[in-house]
């Protein structure tokens, strides 16, 4: 049922997208294409009315605003379901290609741990934005927290894919400056790749900015900050933990082996090196998910904000894919084909009536697949063969 609907929801993406491209001021004085236009916009304007759409939404408040995108607090129409929407823009997205992770993160709320990972329902896209459908959790920040007080992972932006080595070979520094480890700086550098162990350098990071209420690399700016990072190295300049601050020395210990080099870091062997520290001494690590937490965030409703940092009442307004269209590169349309997901349990009604039209014009979309593929390559005249084959 997963790679079904996966499927029909990818040929959807498709269909709308090979529309918009052949839609483009360039390509709409060719003959071939203004006819397969004239075919296709019913069928276009059918999906995009069956679909789930932003309209489906009501924003309720702003709640954060990145590069790429804003979060908003958001009812479904519907079913008065409260939900968090991350809506991304496309044209900026391209602009920023090297750095907008969104399909990384995407799979990994895909394929990630649900106990510890905000709830995917839905993702779609209009002409100009992608949206992401999650579960409303309580900050801080990245660190969610569920209403009754457990911890949620909810921002996957600077995730980046390991190559075949098991390394990330990158050029760019991926990541939020006071929590990016040294063998990324000398990665950008061209000081080769890394791997997964960065990120327990930043969960060491994080640990330190817990207990203490600042980074341990902190400056006035990125480059000196930078600077801090790289040429730490212990011994030499030892983790400030200001004196008399109530660290325990099992978490001084843990920090330390985190805030390391590489190769004597704390995770390398995965996760039993976390059973083993005497900071998790008499944990039940297969029961985490169920203990009662230590602390439960004072939430009224559903539609409380009063833990977030509110920005505005509605989101702000951009330039979009739309206004650049004229000028941009042909095929940016097509980048976001198979974006569309929604979870199994909230395939609905109209998801099915859907699939029944995919169904009845299966054969326009192998002949629209063939058009995606040509259209890229400036084939132009192959919608004359697709109109032949459809009529």
């Amino acid at each position: 049922m997963g790679q079904e609907k996966s499927s029909y929801l990818t040929l959807l993406d498709l269909l709308v997208g090979v529309y918009q491209e052949f839609s483009s001021a360039a390509l709409l004085r060719e003959k071939y294409v203004q006819r397969f236009l004239q075919w296709a916009e019913p069928l276009v304007r059918q999906v995009k009315k069956t679909r789930i759409s932003r309209d489906d939404f009501d924003i309720l408040k702003v709640i954060g605003r990145g590069t790429f995108s804003e979060v908003a607090l958001a009812r479904m129409r519907n079913t008065q379901q409260v939900y968090a929407l991350k809506i991304m823009n496309k044209w900026n997205i391209l602009k920023r290609g090297e750095t907008a992770c969104y399909q990384e993160e995407q799979e990994v709320l895909l394929k990630g741990d649900r106990r510890w990972i905000t709830e995917l329902h839905y993702t779609f896209q209009d002409d100009n934005y992608l949206v992401r459908v999650t579960s409303h959790n309580i900050k801080p920040d990245n660190i969610l927290l569920t209403a009754d007080g457990h911890v949620r992972l909810g921002d996957f932006g600077s995730c980046l894919r390991l190559e075949d080595d098991g390394l990330i070979h990158s050029s760019l520094a991926v990541g939020t400056p006071d929590y990016l480890s040294p063998e990324i700086l000398r990665a950008v550098e061209g000081g080769g790749g890394y791997g997964s162990e960065c990120d327990w350098w930043a969960l060491g990071i994080c640990a330190y900015e817990m207990l203490l209420g600042t980074t341990p690399f902190y400056a006035e700016s990125i480059s000196e900050t930078y600077a801090k990072i790289i040429h730490f190295k212990v011994g030499s300049l030892s983790l400030p933990f200001p004196p008399g601050s109530e660290v325990s020395e099992e978490a001084r210990s843990l920090i330390s082996a985190l805030i390391c080099d590489r190769s004597e870091r704390l995770g390398s062997r995965g996760s039993v090196d976390f059973r083993k520290h005497p900071f998790f001494t008499g944990l039940d690590w297969s029961s985490l998910h169920l203990l009662p937490p230590p602390y439960r965030p004072d939430v009224s409703d559903a539609t409380d904000t009063s833990n977030f940092d509110v920005l505005d009442d509605c989101l702000s307004d951009t330039e979009s894919l739309s206004d650049v269209m004229e000028r941009a590169p042909v095929g940016l349309h097509l980048a976001f084909v198979g974006y569309s997901y929604t979870a199994t349990r909230l395939v609905t009604l109209h998801q099915h009536a859907v699939k029944r039209l995919i169904a009845y014009k299966i054969k326009v979309f192998v002949c629209i697949t063939y058009v995606c593929v040509l259209c890229i390559l400036s084939c132009i005249n192959v919608c004359y063969i697709l109109l032949l084959y459809i009529h």
